[in-house]
């Protein structure tokens, strides 16, 4: 969130920012979205509602055991209904209350974020959805757009801080996959591809100082590579180096 609204310049505008509206969004995407994932995603949520679900039936004839709508109800094992019900739902609920007070875009981002976690859980019976993807996409895509939509009035280049968040999309995907996966090429060439993306971005916002500023941030995640150390090392140059490039965005589009 904080690499979209340096990205959209608000450092120069950081007088004319209703911090009330500000610290609302740090609520939504942090706080709120952060808890809907976690609800959908942690490996004990399931366990949990098993272990809490009530003894006692109501009996109704679609209710049965083992009947479609049992298992839709979670009344033989837990289903992805008393998910949301019992763990997501006020979380969901609060969400799209303080994404109303702040935006009514920020509504849809909100339902985004609760499809990407159902399908995150649905991670657990397909091992073929991609939970790494979606969890950068909750972490770093949406909470960047939000930024934007906040201060979208001020932006009049939306080209470099759309691009800019691409690249860190890509890029903390492939950094997510090297974590996990040491070695991994693919996440390694996304990683690499993606600084070469954002060095020319800035080279193309004519900021020459923050690219010198980033090659150094760079530095350590070859190092690491090379002496076949865990990335995990270096998560912090990572977070450095996107607000770094951000600010060079934000400089390059202000009025």
């Amino acid at each position: 969130m904080l690499a979209g609204l340096l990205s959209a310049g608000i450092v120069s505008q950081i007088q004319g920012i209703d911090m009330t509206r500000l610290l609302l969004l740090f609520l939504l995407v942090d706080l709120l979205w952060g808890s809907i994932w976690g609800a959908m995603t942690l490996p004990n949520s399931l366990p949990n509602l098993e272990q809490a679900r009530p003894q006692t039936r109501v009996w109704l004839p679609y209710l049965r055991a083992n009947s479609p709508a049992s298992h839709l109800f979670g009344y033989d094992r837990p289903g992805i209904l008393p998910l949301l019900v019992r763990v997501a739902l006020p979380g969901i609920a609060l969400a799209l209350l303080v994404a109303a007070a702040i935006d009514p875009m920020l509504l849809w981002l909100t339902l985004a974020v609760v499809i990407l976690s159902v399908s995150g859980w649905l991670h657990r019976q397909v091992e073929l959805v991609p939970l790494g993807l979606l969890h950068t996409l909750v972490s770093v895509s949406l909470p960047w757009w939000a930024a934007l939509q906040f201060v979208s009035e001020s932006v009049v280049d939306w080209r470099f801080p759309i691009a800019n968040a691409a690249l860190w999309t890509i890029h903390m995907w492939g950094a997510n996959r090297s974590v996990e996966q040491p070695g991994d090429r693919l996440g390694l060439t996304a990683v690499g591809l993606a600084q070469i993306g954002v060095s020319l971005l800035v080279i193309l916002a004519e900021a020459p100082f923050w690219l010198a500023l980033l090659t150094v941030l760079w530095l350590p995640t070859w190092l690491s590579v090379y002496r076949r150390q865990s990335l995990r090392r270096v998560e912090w140059w990572w977070l450095l180096a996107m607000l770094i490039s951000s600010l060079a965005m934000g400089q390059r589009i202000i009025q």
